[in-house]
């Protein structure tokens, strides 16, 4: 049997008596200025990205241009993230000196 539980909370989630929230992040990254005009070889560029990617030295690259993450959440927990899924109370605020 599959035992499941909040990955926010940690609470055991019994899947006969409880409902779980399956919580999918798909991040990636755009660059929109890039010209259509331009006459540049895209095919070459292309290339030498793929080409980096599988470096080894590479692989921290490949997280910061697309990541997919999937995570279990009990009632209460997904309650709490439909309030604030991007945690916008959580802001850093700077107290800055009248000097």
């Amino acid at each position: 049997m599959i035992h499941y539980s909040c990955d926010r909370c940690q609470r055991r989630i019994d899947s006969k008596e409880d409902i779980r929230y399956i919580v999918r992040i798909e991040v990636q990254a755009t660059i929109d200025s890039v010209d259509p005009d331009d006459d540049g070889d895209h095919l070459m560029e292309i290339e030498e990205v793929l080409e980096c990617l599988e470096d080894a030295d590479c692989q921290e690259l490949g997280e910061d241009v697309y990541q997919n993450r999937r995570f279990d959440l009990c009632q209460s927990c997904y309650q709490e993230y439909k309030k604030n899924p991007l945690a916008m109370d959580a802001q850093v605020s700077f107290d800055f000196s009248d000097n």
